[in-house]
């Protein structure tokens, strides 16, 4: 059972990432869940495109893969894990927010709200 500090910082939380919509939810177990998952995915998002080569400008010369595999390795160790990167978080919005509305309802969300 959440208490009331931490419905209060929950939706704190929904304001600054969904706006001003997000006032009128009302906050329960699984607007927890939804966040936590959404969470999850946008930290995966963030690892994957982290790690994706970056698109040269020119014909790249043999230097170009490992200068690509160092590029990732420093960003991945200086966002770290947990870093989300802001294209992967504002891609999954609309599913959970439509998720967080059905939450605020009463009505069932089915788990993961996103695959």
């Amino acid at each position: 059972m959440l208490t009331d500090i931490e419905k209060r910082e929950l939706k704190f939380v929904l304001m600054k990432v969904f706006g001003e919509k997000a006032r009128h939810w009302e906050i329960n177990e699984d607007s927890v869940r939804i966040l936590s998952e959404m969470m999850e995915k946008a930290r995966t998002c963030s690892q994957a495109v982290n790690s994706l080569p970056k698109v040269p400008g020119w014909q790249p010369g043999l230097g170009f893969i490992p200068s690509q595999i160092i590029g990732a390795l420093y960003r991945e160790i200086r966002n770290g894990k947990n870093s989300i990167l802001e294209t992967c978080n504002t891609v999954q919005l609309s599913p959970y927010a439509a998720a967080f509305e059905m939450a605020s309802l009463g009505l069932p969300v089915h788990f993961p709200v996103c695959y």
